[in-house]
């Protein structure tokens, strides 16, 4: 199957950060490691739906060959990484054991480990064999990108229904490189299904960088994985469990970067905020975290952009806007 192309891409993308990078930089454990490879599969594919729609070639074969080089690309960076000097196709090294990952779980880290694994294996059940079939999946979500991969790139087209234009695209981006390369909709559910996931390892990551204990961690992953409206939308073509991926994201960078200064943790948190903000324009604010206790805040207010964009700033006043279903929506302009 063609879509686990991409999937190779991330997998060995994984493995250079986890087995040849885990000596440079002690974030970079398994699950640090998962979220470095999101970030720059992420940015691949905004990246590549972009550059082939400007050549209207976003379809079934440049996309197979766009991502089995990179899939090798980074295949080759792993082998450079790890050794020279090692067979070629020796790719699973043993990465220094640590007293947390050395110790056994207790029984009570395995009853949520089987708990987080449950939600996780009825969720991937139903997102397989359930067609999509929710209000936004059939009105925006899914008709967009059937419009996209007919015309063979993500440029407008005309339309009645004018939220498939302006409405924030990237996961849709994302469904069209699995509409496309999985030959339907069996797998369109998985985007969703995926950002759980991810979400759930960056929130007990999260937890671990505020100083939470593995118990703590473990919690934390089954607080996440368990958020009803999560499990609802984990088996739908919606967008809002993808932005809630990127944002988790950055402020999982951001809390490194507070940490540790380092020009690639700036650049994995700006990737994640930009992918974040692509996906859901509720996430557009102005990004300047500070510290205060052990929390990471914004120092300016939140601008909520759900709505049909001709916003007019007036100084610091607030005012309304109307929305495209009628209600109104307040805009707080920074002072």
């Amino acid at each position: 199957m063609y879509l686990s192309v991409a999937f190779l891409c991330f997998f060995f993308t994984f493995l250079i950060f986890y087995k040849g990078l885990h000596k440079r930089a002690n974030y970079l454990c398994m699950r640090g490691s998962f979220m470095a490879a999101a970030v720059v599969w992420g940015f691949l594919l905004v990246m590549s739906t972009e550059v082939l729609s400007r050549f209207s070639a976003l379809s079934f074969w440049p996309l197979v060959k766009f991502w089995g080089i990179a899939s090798v690309g980074a295949y080759l960076i792993y082998v450079y990484l790890i050794s020279r000097a090692k067979p070629v196709f020796r790719i699973f090294r043993s990465v220094p054991v640590t007293p947390e990952t050395a110790a056994k779980l207790s029984r009570f880290e395995v009853v949520l480990l089987l708990y987080i694994a449950f939600i996780f294996v009825s969720t991937a059940v139903i997102a397989l064999f359930s067609a999509p079939n929710n209000w936004d999946s059939m009105t925006y979500h899914l008709s967009r990108v059937a419009h996209w991969i007919a015309n063979r790139g993500v440029s407008h087209y005309p339309t009645n229904v004018t939220f498939q234009l302006y409405i924030n695209p990237g996961a849709e981006f994302a469904l069209a490189h699995f509409l496309i390369l999985g030959g339907g909709d069996r797998f369109a559910n998985f985007v969703q299904w995926l950002s759980m996931a991810g979400s759930v390892v960056g929130v007990s990551s999260i937890a671990g960088r505020l100083g939470a204990d593995r118990r703590g961690q473990f919690i934390a992953a089954a607080l996440a994985a368990s958020i009803p409206m999560g499990i609802l939308q984990s088996t739908s073509t919606q967008n809002d469990y993808a932005a809630a991926f990127w944002l988790v994201c950055f402020v999982y960078y951001a809390l490194i970067l507070m940490d540790a200064p380092k020009k690639t943790t700036a650049l994995a948190a700006g990737i994640s905020l930009g992918i974040a903000v692509l996906v859901k324009d509720e996430l557009s604010f102005n990004p300047r975290p500070c510290v205060r206790g052990d929390i990471v805040c914004c120092d300016t207010p939140i601008v909520l952009a759900s709505f049909n964009p001709r916003p007019c700033v007036r100084g610091d006043t607030n005012y309304a806007v109307k929305g495209t279903g009628g209600s109104f929506v307040s805009i707080h302009a920074p002072a």
